[in-house]
């Protein structure tokens, strides 16, 4: 399968930015096709005017290349290792959670930046949480860009408004990583006990949601929650960044208390977590770089939750809200 886009995301009913749509999960079949291709290493060579260089190949570093369309990924050392998506995406997921194909819950899979990034992403529906509307996930990801390790990490999902959510834990086990070196060898042992092996601990999920709908906070503590995040910037800031802040402020107060994906839980620390997490995934500006608004967002939010940037945003948002809000 040749993917031309910068962004390719396959994603069942609830997958707002999807690409392809499915009514229910994505067959595996379709994942397979989406990551049904090879990369493989070229030589380097220099060509300069300088003629004593010119046609010099390179011996301490090669380029990474797909063998498809011969799109050029990256530039690495000769002791990086090579982990082709179709084994740590997919068979590499099969034998994490001793599954076959039909039993998986595929919410969601894609390839950003041209083939560079690769994700998949299962839910378990059976063990929902915040009153049915947040499963719990597990996602892998790899890249030959050096922009990721390939990992697999823990998180949940909310279906209303697909939001990717970050455990709200700081806890180094929600997330197990293979470095890319020449000699690197999936651990399933150490993989699933690093990993708690989501299944089982949905438990800790459900708590952390439950603890964030039963915490009341009022109008003041939002405010003051609002202010600890985004500060009240000084007189002496400019007008743009004033500006910017303010627009801030009011959509994300806009969203905690009138937006049909957030208000429903408005007057409780989960709302203030959704509202916060909602306007970074589909709010906050984003420019449109040779695709359509919606791919660009979507590329923007699975780098920031595949790098854990979403994960660190959620955990603030909570720390927060403990903070501020009287007990």
């Amino acid at each position: 399968m040749t993917t031309t886009t910068d962004t390719t995301m396959i994603g069942n009913g609830y997958s707002t930015h999807a690409t392809e749509s499915f009514a229910g999960p994505v067959p595996m079949e379709k994942v397979r096709e989406l990551f049904d291709f090879q990369v493989e290493y070229k030589p380097l060579w220099v060509h300069s005017d300088d003629s004593r260089f010119n046609g010099t190949r390179l011996t301490n570093c090669q380029a990474i290349v797909r063998s498809d369309n011969g799109v050029f990924l990256n530039t690495v050392s000769k002791s990086h290792g090579l982990h082709q998506f179709s084994d740590v995406l997919i068979e590499n997921l099969l034998k994490l959670i001793d599954a076959s194909e039909d039993q998986l819950e595929v919410a969601g899979a894609g390839l950003l930046k041209n083939g560079a990034v690769g994700w998949v992403q299962v839910q378990a529906p059976s063990l929902l949480a915040g009153h049915g509307d947040v499963a719990p996930t597990l996602t892998l990801a790899s890249s030959h860009d050096g922009s990721l390790a390939t990992s697999y990490r823990m998180g949940m999902y909310r279906f209303i408004c697909s939001n990717q959510i970050g455990a709200l834990r700081g806890n180094s086990k929600n997330v197990f990583k293979l470095r890319h070196t020449a000699n690197s060898s999936m651990n399933f042992s150490v993989a699933r006990d690093t990993l708690g092996v989501m299944w089982k601990h949905s438990a800790e999920f459900n708590r952390d949601i439950t603890q964030l709908i039963e915490t009341s906070v009022i109008n003041e503590e939002f405010d003051r929650i609002v202010n600890r995040l985004d500060p009240v910037l000084p007189s002496s800031a400019t007008q743009s960044a004033q500006t910017r802040r303010k627009n801030r402020v009011e959509t994300i107060s806009r969203l905690y208390h009138e937006d049909d994906r957030v208000r429903s839980f408005n007057g409780t620390g989960w709302g203030v977590v959704q509202a916060f997490n909602t306007y970074g995934q589909h709010e906050r500006p984003c420019r449109a770089k040779g695709n359509t608004g919606s791919v660009s967002r979507l590329g923007r939010t699975m780098n920031n939750y595949l790098s854990g940037a979403i994960a660190l945003s959620d955990q603030k948002v909570v720390q927060a809200v403990l903070a501020e809000v009287s007990h």
